[in-house]
């Protein structure tokens, strides 16, 4: 990248609690890199206060903290935004969910002061770069969950600590790349048919010591590892950089390429994931009671489904292997395929008898009824991805993803957990729908069948957001939708 710099960003918010307000910028915090080596130049942080000190609300002081106290004294957006510019033109803009929040949010704030806003050189959003790289081992992929699947500590929900918790998770999740594309005796095989590092330093990565080698039986160092990793990391960012005319589907401005993060999922030959972060700030909760919460207002009617396809676009391609299995991955664009359906029935919900296996790991499945357009896709879509399988040595007895019910046509999706026993927990985000594009959120509470089936009975209808994931276990190989975020109706 020779002289380029990027500007990690972050900024923190006002929450918007009911219908016509807006995301106002409390906190913006940056920090320069040299993109050789990503060597810190630089950083800027400050409070921002908003228009009305009433939009900072309760929900917003529990999400980051930052009280009418704080932003009481401090500048207007107006009066930082030189130095804003300064900092951001022209140099290439890195942050986690930048291009669907932070950048939008910078965008407002410049022409609301009547300003022209900075340009990017280029874009590179770590949310999409770990999802393509990184799959679906951290949960969710926020910024929360991947610093505790790295062993970082807490997110602070503070604009600079974020940003530089960013770069770690970025390294951090490179050394873990590094080590499974060229030291393959270190991986272990999870009892769901995923692949993790079995030794690193508690640092980069939380796994049983009773699993880590001796040092003597590493043959490299923790700092050789993350030295290897980072140039590799910076040299496909380069990559990256040179190959500005791959599609992304997303448009930040005219004048700034967005980094195709896929070159860097193809160098790496990291496993596909196919986990999608939600705008909006809901969680599953841990309450033991079922319930709902604040209204969200999400644009989830825009949201990709099967009729808009391009199906010309869809490819199965080789993705990793995993103990000598050759693992195809269904692609879309250059990303991990990822749709949206609307309005599908429950013909079976979750059975106490099958919801956990002898490891009392949660195994929560339902089967829906789609529209005949969805079926149709993911019936051909099946049998692509079988011959796709067979075609890399698969040898393995496949289940089928759809199937005949009576007078219905079926798919099975799988809600998404982590945890075992009485400490497991949802990774599926769950909603129930009020109005138009207003939903709520919905808490199941503990992981418990019986719950679970109360809230989505058969005959219930929910939208559903499904990924797609190739899984071969136990002799048993097929494409498994993953459903990550699940509306009830």
């Amino acid at each position: 990248m020779g002289g380029v710099e990027i500007v990690f960003l972050d900024v923190e918010t006002t929450i918007p609690y009911k219908k016509g307000q807006k995301f106002e910028i409390l906190e913006f915090g940056a920090i320069v890199l040299c993109a050789q080596g990503l060597v810190e130049k630089t950083s800027f942080c400050t409070y921002v206060q908003p228009s009305s000190m009433a939009a900072i609300s309760k929900k917003s002081v529990d999400c980051n903290g930052i009280t009418k106290n704080d932003a009481a004294h401090a500048p207007f957006f107006s009066q930082i935004a030189d130095h804003v510019y300064n900092l951001l033109d022209g140099r290439v803009w890195a942050g986690h969910n930048i291009l669907s929040f932070d950048i939008p949010r910078i965008q407002e704030a410049f022409a609301e002061a009547g300003l022209q806003a900075p340009t990017a050189a280029g874009v590179i959003d770590t949310l999409p770069l770990l999802k393509s790289t990184f799959g679906c081992r951290a949960g969710n992929m926020k910024m929360a969950s991947l610093a505790s699947y790295c062993g970082l500590g807490e997110q602070a929900h503070r604009s600079l600590e974020d940003v530089r918790m960013n770069i770690q998770i970025l390294k951090s999740c490179a050394t873990i790349l590094f080590l499974e594309d060229h030291f393959s005796s270190l991986m272990t095989e999870k009892s769901d048919g995923e692949l993790g590092v079995s030794c690193t330093t508690e640092s980069l990565v939380s796994m049983p010591s009773k699993n880590c080698p001796k040092s003597a039986d590493v043959p490299f160092s923790d700092e050789i590892a993350m030295a290897s990793s980072t140039k590799l990391l910076t040299t496909r960012l380069e990559e990256a950089a040179k190959n500005p005319t791959i599609e992304t589907g997303l448009d930040v401005s005219q004048s700034s390429r967005v980094f195709d993060l896929h070159v860097i999922a193809e160098s790496l030959e990291g496993i596909m994931g196919s986990e999608l972060e939600l705008n909006g700030n809901s969680s599953a909760g841990e309450s033991s009671d079922a319930g709902v919460g604040q209204i969200e207002y999400e644009p989830y009617a825009s949201w990709l489904q099967v009729k808009d396809i391009n199906e010309s676009q869809v490819c199965v391609v080789k993705g990793p292997s995993s103990w000598g299995k050759k693992i195809p991955v269904v692609m879309y664009r250059g990303s991990p395929l990822c749709v949206y359906e609307y309005d599908a029935m429950v013909r079976f919900s979750v059975r106490e008898a099958y919801a956990f296996d002898q490891m009392r790991k949660p195994s929560f499945s339902l089967v829906l009824q789609p529209s005949q357009h969805t079926y149709n896709f993911f019936h051909a879509l099946d049998v692509s991805v079988k011959s796709k399988y067979m075609d890399l040595g698969g040898q393995s007895q496949w289940r089928p993803l759809v199937w005949r019910e009576g007078e219905a046509d079926v798919i099975r999706i799988r809600i998404v957990t982590t945890g075992t026993g009485a400490s497991a927990a949802y990774t599926t985000q769950f909603h129930q729908r009020t109005e138009g594009r207003l939903r709520r959120t919905l808490t199941l509470g503990s992981v418990d069948p019986v719950v679970f089936r109360r809230w989505m009975p058969p005959g219930s209808r929910v939208d559903v957001l499904l990924a797609s994931k190739v899984y071969d276990i136990q002799s048993t190989a097929g494409l498994q939708l993953i459903a990550h975020d699940l509306t009830l109706h």
